[in-house]
């Protein structure tokens, strides 16, 4: 089955979702003159979707992941409420995304199926490394502990809120990396425990989760700002970090509280405690080897795609 992908973009080397987008795209036999159905990789580009189904007679599919359907704006949300229906099945990335599509009356045309978790792109080192972009060289962290989260830097993420309310509440042992930019990097301050990398290659991220002893993913619930699934923390787990995250929208989907990481409420106090537990470095290995086996087995490409190929050949044959 030859299918046409549309998705704003399709890149190895950039954030989670494009990522996804390209993995996903590259399973599957493409055609843009004479695909046999259309498949939109965000509600975003409903509005395309919906004008190459009528011209071209195909049915048409619609990848969900949770901001694309709680964006606060009246126009984008009347759009979605006429187009949506238009979609033949519609794929959520998590049970706490399908939740939000309740209102819109969809009926049996929703499944959920979660992104599989790949690291071949990020090609880990087996030594440590410095920082890609901090100037801080491996030598001089060689006694420190490493907390590390990769994130646009946006409300929802979580990163001004740790850095201001739970960092400097953390012993001087800990140094916090943070990958990523966005239009909160002016609210985050920057000391010698606080590095901020920017945008950074695969190469470079791979050595970061490398160099990491503690993957912190400190989202926050943000009215109208949904996160739908979490894959770099899926990633970090996938690495064998022991994963600290916050239990809120669909971040629970990915990380499975004393499987493959710890969910948190995310407040001071719970983040401090976690965090610190975590200084043991025997507990360290454990938790990161039991949450590298268990993403390994319960979000690899293998189920995704399988899932992909089911609900592709079902709405292909109507």
């Amino acid at each position: 089955m030859k299918v046409l992908f549309i998705s704003r973009k399709k890149s190895n080397d950039i954030g989670g979702l494009a990522r996804f987008y390209a993995q996903l795209s590259s399973r599957f036999p493409k055609s843009i003159l004479k695909p046999d159905l259309i498949h939109l990789c965000d509600a975003t580009l409903l509005p395309l979707g919906v004008i190459l189904k009528l011209i071209l007679q195909k049915s048409l599919t619609l990848t969900v992941h949770g901001l694309d359907i709680t964006y606060p704006n009246r126009l984008y949300q009347t759009m979605l409420r006429i187009l949506i229906p238009q979609a033949d099945a519609i794929i959520a990335d998590s049970q706490a995304t399908k939740k939000l599509l309740t209102p819109f009356h969809l009926k049996n045309k929703v499944v959920v199926i979660p992104p599989g978790i790949s690291i071949d792109h990020l090609n880990p080192p087996s030594s440590r490394r410095s920082p890609a972009k901090g100037g801080t060289k491996a030598d001089n962290l060689k006694n420190k502990l490493i907390l590390l989260t990769v994130g646009n830097l946006v409300p929802r993420k979580g990163h001004a809120w740790f850095i201001n309310n739970v960092f400097p509440r953390l012993s001087k042992q800990f140094v916090y990396i943070v990958v990523g930019d966005g239009p909160q990097k002016p609210a985050i301050l920057l000391n010698q425990r606080i590095i901020l990398t920017g945008r950074i290659n695969n190469s470079q991220l791979g050595s970061l989760y490398k160099l990491a002893d503690i993957y912190v993913c400190p989202n926050q619930h943000i009215e109208g700002d949904f996160e739908g699934f979490g894959i770099a923390a899926g990633e970090a787990a996938r690495l064998g970090l022991p994963v600290v995250a916050s239990n809120v929208d669909g971040i629970p989907e990915i990380i499975k509280d004393g499987k493959n990481g710890m969910l948190v409420e995310p407040n001071p106090p719970t983040f401090i405690k976690i965090i610190n537990r975590l200084k043991d470095f025997t507990l360290r290995k454990k938790l990161g080897q039991k949450a590298k086996l268990y993403t390994e087995n319960h979000h690899n490409w293998k189920k995704t795609i399988s899932g992909y190929t089911k609900v592709f050949q079902q709405v292909g044959k109507t």
